[in-house]
């Protein structure tokens, strides 16, 4: 049976197209597990509706405490030997989940991923493909597949849980489950995990089965507080896990790069004075974790390893370094 967890949070405008989307598939060995994390909305009301009327769904509640709390709480509760999620203000084709166990099935994979588009409920836009050879993949492939998860130069492998359909003994075996204290980037360190004992994947990513509802007021669009602080916690956790990986331990030196520049991305958005963004911005240019195990946040070193692609948010990095290192 797959479980089917959806963390839903003042969701009442979209909760019933994502519902809709799971109950009309072609595949109908599921349960779907509710968590209502706290709404103050109509969610959880119109989550209790749909159980009434289908026994198939189980629905539990409690105080606003994230994504990654709540998606733990379906995890500790799933009946199903493989499981998935799905974002509340998004939905999927018919035969999503059919075509994935399918394939499941036929590859005795451990793991199947598919694709997405994005959407604003209007217009659908195709996402670019992320260049994975599709088919199977097996043993140390799942290797050099993992180190790409870390981190790949150009195109970067999707960090959505909601892509994947996976065994439930992935979790329950080894023990791993959300850090609930990550509000970004909960996805990226949890498939990190994940990605590290996987041993045979199914990639189907032409296959765009999700539709990724571009809500501009979501979490994903929004000012993050402390997120400087929850990138260096996933970077040191990969870090203890490398285990004197020296290809592991580049890998994740490049990520803390990359997530380097979208704090400062975050930290430009915010709302706070000129001063304010100074001060945090000098804070994480200057973090002693970026000048450790060799990895310096060097302007030419960041445009050599990520191309010209965000011109503009490079120009801004330099800019901004030359400001805080006269």
């Amino acid at each position: 049976m797959l479980s089917i967890i959806v963390a839903v949070y003042n969701a009442e405008s979209y909760l019933e197209r994502c519902i809709n989307s799971i109950i009309n598939q072609t595949y109908q060995d599921w349960e779907l597990i509710l968590v209502n994390d706290g709404s103050t909305d109509r969610s959880l009301k119109l989550c209790q509706q749909y159980a009434q009327k289908d026994n198939r769904i189980r629905v539990f509640s409690q105080k606003n405490r994230g994504p990654a709390a709540a998606r733990n709480v379906g995890l500790r509760n799933a009946r199903g030997d493989i499981w998935t999620t799905l974002d509340s203000d998004d939905w999927i084709e018919k035969d999503t989940y059919e075509l994935a166990i399918s394939n499941m099935e036929k590859h005795q994979a451990e793991m199947v991923i598919y694709g997405f588009q994005y959407t604003d409920g209007k217009r659908i836009w195709k996402t670019e493909s992320d260049r994975l050879r599709q088919g199977l993949y097996l043993d140390e492939e799942c290797r050099k597949f993992f180190l790409d998860f870390l981190y790949r130069k150009g195109n970067k492998i999707n960090p959505f849980v909601w892509l994947r359909v996976m065994k439930m003994d992935l979790v329950k075996k080894n023990n791993i489950y959300f850090d609930e204290e990550l509000k970004r980037s909960e996805d990226f360190y949890f498939l990190s995990c994940i990605h590290q004992k996987v041993k045979r994947i199914f990639v189907m990513t032409q296959e765009e089965k999700v539709f990724y509802f571009q809500n501009k007021s979501s979490i994903t669009h929004s000012y993050i507080k402390d997120y400087w602080r929850m990138v260096k916690k996933v970077y040191s956790q990969l870090w203890i896990k490398a285990e004197s990986d020296v290809e592991m331990e580049r890998r994740v030196e490049y990520m803390l790069l990359y997530r380097a520049r979208i704090a400062i991305q975050n930290e430009i958005r915010s709302e706070k004075n000129f001063f304010e963004k100074y001060k945090q911005i000098k804070s994480i240019m200057n973090d002693k974790l970026l000048k450790e195990k060799n990895s310096k946040l060097s302007i030419r070193r960041y445009i050599e390893e990520f191309g010209k692609k965000n011109v503009l948010i490079k120009l801004r990095m330099a800019f901004i370094y030359m400001i805080l290192n006269p």
